[in-house]
């Protein structure tokens, strides 16, 4: 059963921090929060905080100079 490894936070901070290092070698301009491992647990997941916005503010899309489609 796949839903109690998807439900480990610890697992899951692996698994970001696995994604950053592929997406660091695909040249994508990501970001991917740092994970707080001193305050994650298994229940837990605890990252860094990263500015954003709604994907569907058009502005703020357009005043980042993104793509809308």
């Amino acid at each position: 059963m796949q839903l109690p490894i998807e439900l480990d936070f610890v697992n899951e901070g692996k698994n970001s921090e696995k994604a950053l290092s592929h997406i660091k070698t695909s040249g994508l301009d990501c970001v991917i929060p740092e994970i707080i491992w001193n305050k994650t647990t298994g229940r837990i997941l605890c990252m860094q905080f990263e500015e954003g916005f709604k994907c569907t503010n058009i502005e703020e899309i357009e005043s980042a100079g993104l793509h809308k489609k």
